[in-house]
């Protein structure tokens, strides 16, 4: 497997221990949080802290939206500060947070021309997370799924 540009939008129990586990696994990590303190953990193991989503995605060939819910997922992809702007044709954005698959849908009907959006939705827990075993269900396009792997 080749290192790829990740951004990681939610860096708290979930997404924190990702973040982790994609530093260990050698790729280029941006990370956002409103919480500077769980940035700045993950800045010490080599991250680099971006200002908002959108300056986390920059350059991304995967972006990793761990928010809190389905409130917060449409903010991160399409706000004034959202990655969507930011994000180059043939990005993946991966909807970790537990959405509806309405929001899902309506995320990925308004995503810029050649990016894709898919639900992967994950299980494990936060001890999961942490060991590095967290199982993804994902669930759109198959050259989506090929890129994000």
């Amino acid at each position: 497997m080749s290192a790829a540009r990740v951004a990681v939008i939610g860096a708290g129990r979930m997404g924190g221990p990702m973040c982790a586990c994609l530093l260990a696994a050698g790729h280029e990590v941006a990370v956002h949080d409103v919480d500077a303190d769980a940035v700045a953990t993950r800045v010490a193991q080599g991250a680099r802290a971006a200002t908002s989503p959108a300056d986390a995605a920059r350059g991304a060939d995967v972006v990793c939206v761990v928010v809190f819910d389905d409130a917060q997922a449409p903010e991160t992809l399409a706000g004034d500060q959202g990655v969507a702007g930011a994000l180059a044709p043939g990005a993946v954005v991966c909807v970790h947070t537990t959405v509806s698959i309405t929001t899902v849908e309506r995320l990925a009907a308004g995503a810029p021309a050649g990016v894709f959006v898919v639900d992967a939705g994950i299980s494990g827990g936060a001890s999961g997370a942490q060991a590095g075993t967290l199982l993804t269900l994902v669930g759109g396009p198959e050259e989506a799924y090929d890129r994000a792997e």
